[in-house]
Protein backbone atom coordinates (compact mmCIF):
# COMPACT_ATOMS: atom_id res chain seq x y z
CA UNK A 1 0.00 0.00 0.00
CA UNK A 2 1.30 3.45 -0.93
CA UNK A 3 0.10 6.71 0.61
CA UNK A 4 1.07 10.38 0.36
CA UNK A 5 0.15 13.05 2.90
CA UNK A 6 -1.25 16.30 1.50
CA UNK A 7 -1.92 17.76 4.95
CA UNK A 8 -5.66 17.35 5.44
CA UNK A 9 -5.97 14.50 2.90
CA UNK A 10 -4.01 11.27 2.45
CA UNK A 11 -4.67 9.52 -0.89
CA UNK A 12 -3.56 5.90 -1.13
CA UNK A 13 -3.42 2.97 -3.51
CA UNK A 14 -2.90 -0.69 -2.73
CA UNK A 15 -2.49 -4.07 -4.35
CA UNK A 16 -3.18 -7.26 -2.38
CA UNK A 17 -2.76 -10.94 -3.20
CA UNK A 18 -5.61 -13.15 -1.92
CA UNK A 19 -5.48 -16.93 -1.49
CA UNK A 20 -8.35 -19.06 -0.15
CA UNK A 21 -6.22 -21.76 1.46
CA UNK A 22 -9.08 -23.51 3.29
CA UNK A 23 -11.88 -23.59 0.73
CA UNK A 24 -13.80 -26.74 -0.20
CA UNK A 25 -13.70 -27.94 -3.82
CA UNK A 26 -17.11 -27.54 -5.49
CA UNK A 27 -17.76 -29.87 -8.46
CA UNK A 28 -18.65 -27.98 -11.64
CA UNK A 29 -17.36 -24.64 -10.32
CA UNK A 30 -14.19 -22.80 -11.31
CA UNK A 31 -12.71 -23.10 -7.79
CA UNK A 32 -10.42 -20.11 -8.25
CA UNK A 33 -8.35 -19.87 -5.08
CA UNK A 34 -6.13 -16.91 -6.06
CA UNK A 35 -7.07 -13.30 -6.75
CA UNK A 36 -5.68 -9.78 -6.69
CA UNK A 37 -7.43 -6.83 -5.07
CA UNK A 38 -6.81 -3.24 -6.22
CA UNK A 39 -7.63 -0.43 -3.77
CA UNK A 40 -7.89 3.36 -4.22
CA UNK A 41 -8.91 5.70 -1.45
CA UNK A 42 -8.44 8.95 0.41
CA UNK A 43 -8.58 9.72 4.13
CA UNK A 44 -9.47 13.21 5.34
CA UNK A 45 -8.25 14.72 8.63
CA UNK A 46 -9.06 17.94 10.44
CA UNK A 47 -7.64 19.72 13.46
CA UNK A 48 -10.92 19.05 15.21
CA UNK A 49 -12.55 15.81 16.24
CA UNK A 50 -13.93 14.86 12.82
CA UNK A 51 -12.18 12.73 10.17
CA UNK A 52 -13.25 10.26 7.49
CA UNK A 53 -12.43 8.53 4.27
CA UNK A 54 -13.62 6.97 1.04
CA UNK A 55 -12.26 3.75 -0.49
CA UNK A 56 -13.00 1.76 -3.65
CA UNK A 57 -11.71 -1.79 -4.19
CA UNK A 58 -12.12 -4.38 -6.91
CA UNK A 59 -11.11 -8.03 -7.02
CA UNK A 60 -9.78 -9.66 -10.20
CA UNK A 61 -8.59 -13.06 -11.42
CA UNK A 62 -11.68 -15.08 -10.40
CA UNK A 63 -13.78 -16.37 -13.29
CA UNK A 64 -17.14 -16.75 -11.50
CA UNK A 65 -16.95 -14.11 -8.76
CA UNK A 66 -17.00 -10.30 -9.03
CA UNK A 67 -16.31 -8.33 -5.88
CA UNK A 68 -16.41 -4.51 -5.98
CA UNK A 69 -16.69 -2.40 -2.83
CA UNK A 70 -17.24 1.26 -2.07
CA UNK A 71 -16.66 2.16 1.56
CA UNK A 72 -17.08 5.51 3.32
CA UNK A 73 -16.42 6.20 6.98
CA UNK A 74 -16.69 9.05 9.44
CA UNK A 75 -14.77 9.12 12.71
CA UNK A 76 -15.34 11.34 15.73
CA UNK A 77 -12.66 11.60 18.42
CA UNK A 78 -13.92 12.15 21.95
Amino acid sequence: QLAYSLGVAVPYAGLYYLNDFDRPIIPGAANDRDAFQFVLGVNFFSKGALSGGVMYSTETNRSQVKNDQLLANIAVRF
